[in-house]
């Protein structure tokens, strides 16, 4: 699944660029680089009918273990997650995501998309007395996956952001879709 992204900051990506520059404005520290579960991240939430860049700990608290993924299939059945679902959606940006191979040697691999320098993974939020926090949705892994992982992230496509944030019934609709096709390299 999804245990580790990242954000490549110094990408000359423009889209990425301007995501930043709103995180920033936040004032509050987030992380780029490789991102692991409980750090503070840069997230796109619905705010007033409009997009908002923000910053959200990476994880569910509460329960014995940080919840840092949640089955789309059924976190609408879920009390942990259905509420989050209907009401409180997230587009997590990357510039790609990290699973290791166990076959054999233990090896990771960087997993991004041919079509987009940028990726944007489907979560949901909560709010919390330390401030929000988020999980990413995971789905049946894809054929570029499954040599890799049996599931992966909730891939989003830029048009796809508006709408999943926006309408809860073009979200639900989003998780059943087989995900976007991905390149995969061997990270250092």
């Amino acid at each position: 699944m999804c245990g580790r992204y990242m954000v490549f900051d110094d990408a000359e990506i423009p889209e990425l660029q301007v995501l930043l520059r709103h995180a920033r404005s936040t004032g509050l520290p987030f992380a780029t680089g490789e991102v692991f579960p409980s750090d503070p991240a840069m997230v796109v939430v619905q705010q007033d009918g409009a997009p908002l860049v923000t910053v959200m700990k990476w994880g569910y608290t509460g329960s014995s273990r940080l919840l840092i993924n949640a089955r789309a299939e059924t976190a609408a059945e879920k009390p942990t997650f259905a509420t989050d679902l209907a009401l409180r959606r997230c587009v997590i940006p990357t510039t790609g995501f990290f699973e290791w191979s166990h076959h054999g040697e233990k090896q990771k691999y960087l997993f991004s998309l041919d079509t987009s320098p940028l990726l944007y993974l489907g979560g949901i939020w909560r709010p919390s007395p330390e401030g929000g926090q988020f999980t990413i949705l995971t789905t049946a892994a894809n054929d570029s996956m499954r040599p890799y992982h049996h599931r992966m992230p909730v891939l989003l496509s830029p048009a796809d952001v508006r709408p999943y944030l926006a309408e809860v019934q073009f979200a639900q609709n989003l998780l059943l879709q087989t995900p976007l096709p991905l390149r995969c390299e061997r990270a250092p």
